[in-house]
């Protein structure tokens, strides 16, 4: 049975000559997992705002076409009734999360619905291996991947009849992520329709019914065989693009800790961690959502300091770190946010990168290193989220720090764009012996950007070893879901 229709969908920005969607018609079936893909920038999230009636109730613009709910124009239903039949997870989760405690933001839809208190029990009680936290957990203490599947479960707890979600394992571990599409796919099974919009294809493939893929706004193809979908996914799979052999690393140290704790209140989310980066140096940090990747990246950039901090030995490049002298870290190390709204603020990309840039004269140069060259007139907030992304990359490595700290770099990116991104890193580190960490759920990008790898679990680092560690850890974290 149709559930939506879209018919000959255009949509341009306000001030904008060249329309974001062209002439888009497809439908969506009750119950079909539909898997919408395609190049950063090419309309998927515009999509999706037309699909919930974003636009055009809240964004301007103008809109030609149109998209059909249960046979009725979307822009004729309110947006509360929209909120019923059509849940969205958008990529920012950050903007989506309201309330303190991870209970308050999971029954806050609930209760705008007037749903009964057993029923809400029930609900929260199905909800939980989503979550994964508790629910008093402080929803600011919360870990990128773990706001996610709170963002996700709250949306899952209001039962719409359609489901949208954007980049919704962008955040996820592996492990997290299998069990979201098993659950997606469930709900495909009890009625509901699922779309998501996704790069990683080497996940969501082999769950996806259909697969509607975009470019320069418009569909290029649209397929419903799996096999095709799974051919896609080993076209793009290209590891021998993103390979790079490791180069001698220098004897000096670039970061060196011993026995380094942070707090959250009373609890340690770092515990005596203890950690040796040689200058030149590509190490991987993996682990599940949680586990104090995050909080590691931004205790060495500085932003983490304060009476929560405690160590034995903090140095960087063999200079101990002391907390009332921050300024020695800003200029050696640079953070690339997992958000990259949180330091995308200038008038344009060009002002962007050439903000924090040592020679000015080379802010062309990273604009073309990074693909951004022809964006650079654009407002940042006008670029999609992996665009944000190599900009908010291409503006710290512009600043030229000998410490590159890359958290979760890969989310957002098609494959054409990570595998730039990937070997703009590697040259940064070979040609500026730049030393550089790694956050990432990615097993292709944890691979290629690995001259050591760490994994991390409660605070704690409990595995080190080369490259095939990364192999044998996504194995495990497969295996552990049985799949």
């Amino acid at each position: 049975m149709e559930i939506l229709k879209v018919c000959q969908l255009t949509y341009t920005l306000p001030e904008h000559d060249e329309a974001l969607l062209n002439e888009i018609s497809f439908s969506l079936q009750t119950g079909e997992f539909v898997l919408l893909s395609g190049e950063s920038g090419s309309g998927k999230s515009t999509l999706l705002k037309c699909l919930n009636g974003v636009i055009p109730h809240f964004w301007l613009g103008e809109v030609s076409g149109d998209v059909h709910l249960n046979g009725q124009s979307v822009s004729l239903f309110s947006p509360v009734d929209l909120m019923t039949r059509i849940g969205t997870v958008w990529q920012d989760v950050d903007a989506q999360v309201m309330h303190l405690t991870v209970e308050d933001e999971l029954v806050f839809g609930m209760e705008n619905l007037g749903v009964p208190l057993v029923e809400m029990e029930e609900r929260l009680n199905q909800l939980k291996d989503i979550v994964k936290v508790n629910l008093n957990s402080v929803v600011e203490n919360l870990s990128g991947g773990q706001k996610q599947r709170l963002v996700i479960a709250s949306i899952l707890a209001t039962l719409p009849q359609i489901i949208l979600l954007d980049e919704p394992l962008a955040n996820l571990d592996i492990s997290s992520a299998l069990k979201l599409l098993k659950l997606l796919k469930e709900l495909t099974k009890q009625g509901k329709t699922v779309v998501v919009a996704e790069h990683r294809l080497d996940l969501i493939s082999s769950y996806a019914d259909r697969l509607l893929y975009l470019k320069n706004g418009k569909i290029q193809y649209d397929w419903s065989d799996t096999q095709d979908i799974l051919a896609e996914d080993r076209r793009k799979n290209l590891p021998s693009r993103l390979m790079r052999k490791s180069t001698e690393t220098s004897s000096n140290l670039a970061i060196e800790l011993q026995r380094l704790t942070y707090r959250f209140g009373k609890d340690p989310v770092l515990r005596d961690v203890s950690l040796r980066v040689q200058q030149g140096e590509r190490l991987v940090i993996l682990g599940e959502n949680g586990s104090g990747k995050s909080t590691l990246m931004k205790v060495l950039a500085g932003l983490y300091q304060g009476k929560r901090l405690s160590f034995e030995v903090f140095k960087l490049l063999s200079q101990p770190y002391k907390l009332k002298k921050p300024s020695f870290k800003r200029g050696c190390v640079g953070l690339v946010f997992q958000n990259p709204n949180h330091q995308l603020f200038m008038e344009s990309v060009y002002q962007e990168v050439a903000l924090g840039a040592v020679n000015p004269k080379r802010v062309d140069y990273f604009l073309e290193l990074f693909g951004l060259m022809e964006l650079k007139d654009l407002h940042p907030l006008v670029l999609s989220q992996g665009q944000k992304r190599l900009l908010a990359t291409a503006a710290v490595a512009a600043a030229e720090m000998p410490i590159l700290l890359l958290d979760e770099p890969t989310i957002g990116q098609d494959y054409e764009h990570l595998h730039n991104l990937i070997h703009v890193v590697n040259r940064l580190n070979t040609e500026q012996n730049t030393t550089v960490l790694t956050v990432t759920h990615d097993q292709q990008a944890a691979y290629a950007l690995a001259d050591r790898v760490i994994i991390m679990d409660k605070g704690k680092i409990i595995e080190e070893g080369d490259q095939d560690l990364v192999t044998a850890y996504f194995k495990r974290q497969t295996n552990n879901v049985g799949c």
